[in-house]
This record gives C-alpha cells, sequence and structure tokens, in this order.
C-alpha cells in the first residue's frame, strides 16, 4: 500500500508541482530516501508538531533532530543537506554576476549571499566605480552596533580591497528588517568613516525573512 502511496505522491509533484502539497507532505516525500520502508507521513507530522514548520525543521540543530524518535543520522544529513545546497545554489547563481546596477540587483545578491542565518552577522560590499564587485566579505558575527564592531576593520577590509563604493549589510535572524535606533547610529558613523578616507558608502542593506530593506531608498542615508 506504502508503495502505491509513494508512486502517486511522486506522480503528483511532477504534475503539479510543490505547491500542491502541504508541508508535511513535502516532508513526507523527502523523507522516502531514507526511509525505504516506513509510512513517514506520522515522523513528517512529529517533526513539524516539534519545530512548529517545514522551516523550522530544516533550520533545527542537528541535535535536536537526533533527539526526536525516529530521526538517526541519516535523516539528520538529508534535512540540513536541504538547505546547505540552496544556500550554495544562491552563491553559484550570483558567481558569473560582476555588476550591480541599480538597489534591487544589490539587495537581492545580498540576500542570497547571507542566506537565512539563526545569528547576526555583519558584511561589507566593496564595488568599485563601475559598480564591479570586488568583494563580499563577512566582517563579524553577533550583534551589529557601533559598541560591538570596531569600524577599523570595516575600513581596512575597504581599503585592502580598492573599493570606491562600500554597501555595509546585516542581517536580523529575527525576520523584522526595520533600522533599530543602533542600525542608524552605526550606518552614520560608518558613513563619516568611509567619507574621511573617499570611499563612497552608497548604502546598508538589511536582509531577514525573505526580504530586504535597503536605507538609502528609504531615505535613512
Amino acid at each position: 500500500m506504502h508503495d502505491g502511496h509513494r508512486e502517486r505522491m511522486r506522480e503528483r509533484y511532477l504534475k503539479y508541482g510543490i505547491d500542491s502539497f502541504a508541508p508535511h507532505e513535502i516532508l513526507e516525500i523527502l523523507l522516502y530516501y531514507v526511509k525505504k520502508r516506513e509510512n513517514t507521513n506520522p515522523l513528517a507530522h512529529d517533526l513539524i508538531n516539534a519545530f512548529g514548520s517545514l522551516s523550522g525543521v530544516i533550520d533545527a540543530d542537528a541535535k535536536d533532530l537526533l533527539n526526536t524518535d525516529g530521526v538517526g543520522e541519516q535523516t539528520v544529513v538529508l534535512i540540513k543537506l536541504i538547505k546547505d545546497i540552496f544556500e550554495y545554489y544562491q552563491k553559484e547563481k550570483w558567481g558569473d554576476i560582476i555588476r550591480l546596477n541599480n538597489v534591487d540587483e544589490i539587495g537581492y545578491y545580498i540576500q542570497d549571499m547571507i542566506g537565512d542565518k539563526p545569528y547576526e552577522s555583519l558584511y561589507l560590499l566593496c564595488l568599485d566605480n563601475a559598480n564591479k564587485i570586488l568583494a563580499f566579505q563577512e566582517i563579524e558575527r553577533g550583534s551589529v552596533s557601533s559598541a560591538a564592531t570596531n569600524p577599523r576593520k570595516i575600513i581596512e577590509t575597504a581599503v585592502r580591497n580598492h573599493a570606491e563604493k562600500a554597501v555595509l549589510a546585516h542581517n536580523h535572524p529575527s525576520g523584522i528588517i526595520t533600522p533599530s535606533q543602533e542600525d542608524l547610529i552605526f550606518t552614520h558613523q560608518m558613513r563619516e568613516s568611509f567619507k574621511a578616507i573617499k570611499i563612497n558608502m552608497i548604502d546598508h542593506i538589511i536582509t531577514g525573512g525573505n526580504g530586504f530593506t535597503s536605507m538609502a531608498r528609504e531615505g535613512y542615508i
């Protein structure tokens, strides 16, 4: 019975795509590849109940997944591969792109490069005057604020990569992409520091959830 059910699920996916499935059904199909003979529907429900959503399962720590009944190492590897492959794909997709011509391209590039990290990180995108990408580097992990960040490290990174334009970027794991007061203070301080060495800081991008905020476009810069 399960083999027939699995075949019907595969055919449905090929015919109608992933949007025709509920979250637990997507996970159920994924689990076919490590649970060759078992009915994976109950485990899919258990995982989503434990972690709140399909994305919660994929984002879950490996140790927490292993604490779920019915989940072994092979299952954890498969689940964690989904997110890692997606992030690798996003970075590789941009590999041949050498210029970012507008705010949207800059924002989408940064959003894809940062991905959906559970911790806050600060990045610097270095461009030349023709908006050619010179470097995109993680500067620090942790709270992004003037108190927690060393401006000298940011400036040195820009100078080392011969940046003529700079874009700061960081993520809000909460998914809220409105700049905080600390973000505004830090952005103003860094813009003045860049101005002193004749590098044009053109934006500060905040990513989170499924979107991004351009502080320049919103009038904060």
